[in-house]
């Protein structure tokens, strides 16, 4: 793997430096939660763990880790937070009374592991494929697709399967674009 990474403008990484994963209280219905999050993955990435649920008649079937709450990643400046606040189905963001917290990425990637987990151990998951973590700004190659061999720019996970990239499209121009890919994709 490459070393170097892709210089993007200082706007553009100052955001990123800014996002972090806040804990939203949502109804705690089903529905509303999923609703929720729909509404919110518009503009924010969103995380809802689940677990996997058997019952009595042996149907497994899945629901909400923490009913009630899910995961949104932000910048909580004066545009994140007028956004998420105004979001139908959202009733706060949780903090320490004052501000909201953020949740450190790592807590993240270890409910990630636990869920899937979980879901292996019930066999609704075929096959664990094991994707690196990948650090923002850290250089990447696309290994597959029209694409293939190109270098791009990690930017952040989009959920379990896809990525964003920052990538040079026109080799003449200075200008970046930012593009949604297959996480497998990337080396």
């Amino acid at each position: 793997m490459k070393s170097h990474l892709i210089r993007t403008n200082d706007a553009w990484e100052r955001q990123l430096s800014q996002m972090h994963w806040y804990l939203v209280n949502t109804s705690s219905s089903k529905a509303t939660m999923i609703a929720t999050r729909d509404s919110l993955a518009a503009a924010f990435e969103t995380y809802l763990p689940m677990r996997p649920m058997v019952h009595r008649k042996g149907d497994i079937t899945s629901e909400a880790l923490f009913p009630g709450y899910l995961f949104a990643r932000l910048a909580m400046g004066a545009e994140g937070s007028t956004r998420i606040f105004s979001t139908r189905g959202v009733r706060s963001v949780i903090g320490n009374g004052v501000r909201p917290s953020p949740v450190a990425d790592l807590v993240i990637h270890k409910i990630r592991m636990v869920e899937m987990d979980a879901f292996r151990d019930m066999g609704m998951v075929a096959q664990a494929v094991e994707i690196p973590d990948f650090e923002r700004g850290q250089a990447v190659t696309i290994k597959t697709g029209p694409l293939a061999g190109m270098d791009a720019s990690f930017v952040r996970r989009l959920d379990a399967e896809r990525c964003q990239i920052l990538l040079k499209v026109v080799s003449d121009s200075p200008r970046l674009s930012r593009i949604s890919i297959p996480l497998a994709s990337i080396k």
